[in-house]
Formats: C-alpha cells, sequence, structure tokens
C-alpha cells in the first residue's frame, strides 16, 4: 500500500509539473521567512508588506499584513507547495490538512485545477451566488461554495482524511 501512495504522489507531482512555475513566481513574490518540507509538501511562511519607509503595514485590528493575495491562513500556491500567512497558521494543523486537500486536488487535475477551481467560483458568482454566510461579500460567499473548498472544508477535522 505505501508504494502504491508513493507511486500516486510521484505520478501526480509530474502531471502537476505545469504548475511549479506558477507557484515559484508565487513564492517568489511572497518572499518566504521560513521554508520547510513536511509530509510532501514544500511549506512556507510569508514575509510581512512593508510601506515606502520600510514600516511593516499593519491592518484595521493591529495584525502585521502579510504578502499573501487576500490575507488568508494559507494559500495552496502550487503543486505541491503552500503558503502560510503567519507562525500560528503553520503550526495549525486544521489549515494544514485543508491546504494539503487542495494540494492532491492539484495532483490529481494537474494543470486543470487552476481553471476548473477559477471556472467555478465565477460562475457561482455571477449566476447562483449563495446567501450565506449573509456578512460575508457576494465574491466571499462565491468562494464558500466552490467544490474544491467544500471538500478541503470536509477533510480538514478528520486526522485520518486527505489531508493527513
Amino acid at each position: 500500500m505505501k508504494a502504491l501512495r508513493i507511486l500516486g504522489y510521484i505520478l501526480g507531482c509530474i502531471w502537476s509539473l505545469p504548475m511549479l512555475p506558477v507557484a515559484l513566481l508565487l513564492m517568489a513574490y511572497y518572499k518566504p521567512r521560513r521554508v520547510r518540507w513536511h509530509k510532501g509538501c514544500l511549506e512556507f511562511i510569508a514575509s510581512y508588506r512593508h510601506d515606502k519607509r520600510g514600516n511593516i503595514l499593519v491592518d484595521r485590528e493591529g495584525h502585521k499584513v502579510t504578502r499573501i493575495f487576500g490575507n488568508p491562513g494559507g494559500q495552496c500556491v502550487g503543486v505541491p507547495v503552500i503558503a502560510y500567512a503567519h507562525e500560528t497558521c503553520w503550526d495549525n494543523p486544521r489549515l494544514r490538512r485543508h491546504e494539503r486537500v487542495h494540494a492532491i486536488q492539484g495532483m490529481i487535475l494537474g494543470i486543470l485545477f487552476g481553471p476548473l477551481y477559477g471556472g467555478h467560483w465565477l460562475l457561482i458568482r455571477v449566476f447562483d451566488c449563495p446567501d450565506e454566510p449573509a456578512d460575508a461579500p457576494a465574491w466571499k460567499r462565491a468562494y464558500f461554495a466552490i467544490w474544491a473548498e467544500k471538500q478541503a472544508r470536509a477533510h480538514e477535522n478528520d486526522p485520518n482524511g486527505w489531508g493527513s
């Protein structure tokens, strides 16, 4: 079984290889502060954003702003490359499992993952945006309804599931 799992990992990496340049470009933009190889994924913590004088930018709540688009806790930027916003996210097992599910999705779908993910979000956003959560903007409600996000959330609390 372990040999089959290793073979699947290798084939998934090969199939998704065209996404690696995108991941490396995002990694260069995010300017990692820490990097590690963990359970088959290259993980890193993105650097903070600075103003023109070199001061670290801070949001309304006083949190330091990272370079990750949208300032999420984590982001699967390629296969198998995962960016984290902060050290607390880096050590959050639920978030790590969630992002690893996206890495697995990318290994299964290869270069189709990005267009399918983005295309599904766009279809939901334009034609069938859900009403929940009511306090979230429309783009975020559409994000919560994407098949890939639903699957990742379904597995993020399972220590023996996909993202483990």
